[in-house]
């Protein structure tokens, strides 16, 4: 950890300037590795100033991180009723068979089950992802209405995308890799469904980032709101 000098408390006035002038960096720079902390910034607007909102240059990033961590998460969870089977295999605590109609009973009878818990994952993540990011009332739900839908709903293209590639392609393949009876199954139809639903998903994702980037710059160049 960098080392701020300590002044003789015997001050005169060019000591202290010099000892402000020289300090002025270390002091920064400890204020703002402080447990991440947002402060406001001032940012000229024409002839006068103003306080910036505080929000973190990385926002996008973040939103983008976020988006693609949900989605993948929430897919695998549906799918994990055509997982067990081919990992109880792998253990070596069942055979072939056993685990073939275990496979057969979960995605069967309760592969809506796995569904259910998936989009509620997904609700929950949802939630606490947005709540992180300081929209915790109804005031803040309103102001970034748009933002909480179109984020959700790319979580959600996302998301069906995720599912459909890891359990009908990956998990399928596997299972057949480790000596189950899933090539009577055809799922040729996953690999173009996945990249199509992926694909929207992607496009609709870009469509956001743009629509956002024009906002800033209308912001920043003082012009009024686009219609929504």
């Amino acid at each position: 950890m960098r080392k701020i000098p300590v002044p003789n408390p015997r001050f005169n006035p060019p000591e202290l300037a010099r000892y402000l002038s020289r300090n002025a960096a270390a002091e920064g720079w400890l204020f703002e590795s402080l447990a991440g902390a947002r402060h406001p910034t001032k940012v000229g607007n024409g002839g006068g100033e103003k306080e910036d909102a505080g929000v973190p240059e990385n926002g996008a990033k973040s939103d983008r991180k976020g988006i693609f961590l949900i989605s993948t998460l929430a897919g695998i969870i549906g799918g994990l009723c055509c997982v067990t089977p081919i990992v109880l295999v792998m253990l070596g605590l069942a055979s072939i068979s056993v685990a073939t109609d275990l496979g057969n009973v979960l995605y069967g009878q309760y592969r809506w089950l796995f569904r259910g818990g998936a989009l509620l994952f997904l609700a929950l993540a949802l939630f606490f992802y947005f709540r992180s990011r300081g929209i915790c009332t109804l005031d803040a739900v309103r102001r970034e209405r748009n933002r909480i839908i179109n984020t959700s709903l790319l979580v959600l293209i996302f998301a069906v995308g995720t599912y459909i590639l890891w359990t009908y392609v990956a998990v399928h393949y596997w299972g057949i890799a480790v000596g189950l009876p899933w090539a009577q199954y055809d799922e040729s139809w996953a690999i173009p469904a996945s990249a199509l639903v992926l694909g929207a998903a992607f496009l609709g994702y870009w469509l956001v980032v743009q629509r956002t980037g024009r906002k800033k710059d209308r912001q920043a160049a003082g012009l009024p709101k686009e219609a929504s």
